[in-house]
Order: C-alpha cells, then structure tokens, then sequence
C-alpha cells in the first residue's frame, strides 16, 4: 500500500512537470532589447492629440543603467490652452509658441524608439495615441517599438485589476517626484517599474507571462492580460483584428478608423479583409484618419464620417448580422434606441402638419449624451419640424442649459455662435412645450 501511494505521488510529480515544461514551450521566448526609454507627452490643449508642447525622455540600459536624459519644448501650434486648472506650465503661452515645431524636433526623440527599445511608461495607451497623431500632423514615420505599462507590471505582481495614478504607486515606493514635469514623469515611472520588477525586466515578464504592446505603422497593439476569462480574451481578439489586419499594409489608399464600440462589441474581420482588398488601411485614431466610421450619426458631420450601416452595405456585406445600433444614444429605462427607429427619426424629413411648421431644429452635442435624446427627436418629427445637423439651417437651437452656451469646445455651439440667428431653448422647455416634460 505504502509502495502504491509512493508510486501515485512519483506520478503526479512527474505529471505537475511535463506541464509546466508544456507551458514554458508554449509561451513565446521573452525579447531582449538594446535599451529601456522612459518618455512622457504632455499637451497644450487636450482636445487635440497632436497639441504636444512638452516632453520627457529618460533611456537606461536593459538592467537601468543610466544612459541620457532630456526633455523638448515644441510649438503646440493651438492657441486654446485646456489642460485642467491644477497643472501648471513653467513657460507662457507667448514662449511656447517661440519654440519650433513637434515636426522639427521630434528626432531628437525618435532616434531612440526602434524594434531594439523598450518603452516604459504610466498609461502609456495614452501617450501612444498622442505620438500617432502627431506624426501624422507633421507627416513625419511614426517609430516602430515595443511597450509596457506600470500599471500591467503592478497588477501583475499583486494579482489586481485596475489603474492607479503614477503619484500613487510613486508614494507606495517612497519614490519624490514633481509631478506632470514629463521628465520627472518619465524618471518616476521607471523607478516605479525598477522596484516593481526589482530591477529584473526581463525574468519578471517571463516569469507573469506579460506580452509588451506594440506600436507598428501607427496602429496599437495590446495583449490580453494574463489570466483572463473568457469573454476579455474574445474582445481582446476583435480589438486586435485592427491591428493584425493593418500592421502590415504598406501604402494604403485610405486610413479607416472605427469607432471602438464597432470594434469590441462584434466580430468584423470580413469588414476589415473587403477593406483591405479595396487598398484601405487602418488608424488607431479619429484625428490620422481619412474616413471615420462610427454608428454615431451625431458627429458633425463632414467628409470623414461614414455610416458602418452604408459601409457593409457598400461592401455587399449585409447579411453578417452586424449591429448597427448607437451605443451613446439611450432612451427609456437608459436602453438603447432600436436601430430603425433611430434613423428613421434622424433622417426623416416628415410632411405632416404640427406647430413646428416645418422649423429646422438643432442641438448641441452635450445633449445627445442625456437619456431624454430620443423624447427631443421624437417631439421634432410629429411636431412637423426639421432636424438639422447644420446649425444654421436651424431657427431653434436646443441645449442641456443656458450655461452651456459658454462651452467653446462644442462645433455646434461655435456655429451657433457665429450667427445667433437661432432662438435658445433648453431641453426641458423643448419638451414641456413641444413633447413629454423631462423629470
């Protein structure tokens, strides 16, 4: 009995070994990289991705040896500062614009972002995007790297979920820093990840099974965090299809992006294969494309938009089963508004007699976000009125509330404000006037 129970617990040992040499096999050897680049952006204007006016770049070597460290002032071109109230700026907006050009001094940075760096950064998706759009302002390559997160390395090595601030990991490691100055940013976020991975890079994403991201022809790549269920490994996989598709394509007639929902919320490999056929690549970003698909008829409208509906309709792709509904625009109970029924309310022009008589009614952007979005549409069509994307086409304008009107981010309310030939109204009075009151 004795010799059977050591012969079961021999077998099970030797089992428990064959996997995990199994597993070892199946994992992909870990890439060694020439440098490790720390580099942080921050903006003029947080509208606009490309409005780069400060950056911080720290490089060490593969065991954080300090190499160089420096930061570049460029010309973030817009005027508009919006960045938040609590961030300061150690310079004017007069001095700022005396620099040259992200264009122009973007080598100094690029030199060292190729397939031989390992970038580093806090959030880095974000600043990813901000390199991506500036590049293709400038008409400059976008470099080609490869990437990870503080936030991947901190969640990896306590099992957790989620993100934290770089001043709150900073503080878990006793680590100063001032904080938005993008080269103490980019000091900061690699003593973070030298304590988290206690100076090992390498052993530590080997032994968490942690794929960096890329960045490759300005599209993203982001891995599946280990140990994911199901469900994010399939959404993962559709996001990805993006960049698996696009990567590669050289010189593509036209950029296409879509907009995220599109994306994770359903398979669309055959959209993307029609597309690539027609010589179309893709973008990581609204602002480096040249043809915008979305389900979201309310964007201003101009050349870039396009319809996903009319997109697999152009494609002869109509019977995928694709969901065409809006996902923003929600109505009763905060469901979303059937798809017929949102464009038949959005496009048709109805001849029918009401007190609208035949107005055009138009509407800032902030109040398509509101959950009564559908009631307004509604209250114009069996009123007899005329839904305008076009602002001055309009003789009502509708907003959320009269302070809005001091909003100078919203097109709608910019174009408004060119004319002001419209009348003003909020939405609760559009609709306790013209349909059902808002609670």
């Amino acid at each position: 009995m004795c010799r059977k129970k050591h012969l079961i617990r021999n077998l099970s040992f030797i089992i428990h070994l064959l996997f995990i040499i199994y597993q070892k096999r199946r994992l992909p050897p870990i890439k060694t990289y020439k440098k490790i680049v720390s580099l942080d952006f921050e903006l003029y204007n947080s509208m606009y991705y490309w409005s780069i006016c400060w950056t911080g770049v720290v490089v060490v070597s593969d065991t954080f040896e300090p190499i160089t460290a420096f930061d570049i002032r460029s010309n973030p071109v817009t005027r508009h500062r919006f960045v938040g109230k609590e961030l300061k700026f150690p310079f004017t907006g007069e001095e700022i614009r005396r620099e040259k050009l992200f264009g122009e001094v973007a080598h100094k940075l690029i030199r060292y972002l190729d397939n031989d760096t390992l970038v580093v950064g806090h959030a880095f998706d974000n600043d990813a995007k901000m390199l991506i759009d500036a590049c293709s302002r400038y008409r400059i390559p976008c470099p080609e790297f490869d990437y990870v997160d503080t936030n991947t390395l901190y969640n990896a090595l306590f099992s957790e979920s989620g993100e934290r601030s770089l001043t709150k990991l900073a503080e878990k490691y006793g680590i100063e820093f001032i904080a938005h100055d993008p080269l103490e940013d980019a000091r900061a976020t690699l003593e973070v990840a030298k304590k988290i991975t206690e100076g090992g890079m390498y052993g530590f994403l080997e032994k968490h099974g942690i794929e960096p991201s890329r960045l490759q022809n300005g599209l993203i790549y982001k891995p599946c965090p280990p140990g994911a269920d199901a469900p994010t490994r399939e959404r993962y996989r559709r996001t990805n299809l993006i960049f698996k598709k696009g990567a590669h394509l050289t010189a593509p007639e036209e950029l296409c992006y879509f907009d995220p929902a599109i994306v994770s919320g359903q398979d669309i490999e055959a959209v993307l294969d029609a597309l690539a056929g027609r010589n179309c690549g893709f973008a990581s970003t609204a602002y480096s494309c040249d043809i915008h698909i979305t389900n979201n008829l309310m964007l201003e409208a101009d050349s870039k938009t396009a319809l996903f509906r009319n997109v697999v309709k152009e494609l002869s792709l109509a019977g995928g089963g694709y969901d065409f509904t809006p996902k923003k625009i929600r109505g009763i109970d905060n469901k979303p508004i059937p798809a017929d029924e949102y464009y038949r309310l959005s496009y048709e022009h109805m001849c029918r007699e009401g007190v609208l008589g035949g107005k055009g009614v138009s509407f800032s952007k902030a109040v398509e976000c509101t959950c009564e979005f559908d009631d307004l549409l509604t209250a114009i069509v069996q009123n007899g009125g005329v839904i305008c994307f076009n602002v001055p086409d309009s003789e009502i304008f509708v907003v959320t509330h009269m302070g809005e009107l001091k909003n100078h981010f919203d097109g709608r309310l910019r174009a408004y404000r060119r004319t002001r030939r419209q009348q003003v109204m909020t939405l609760e009075e559009f609709l306790n006037y013209y349909g059902k009151s808002v609670d």
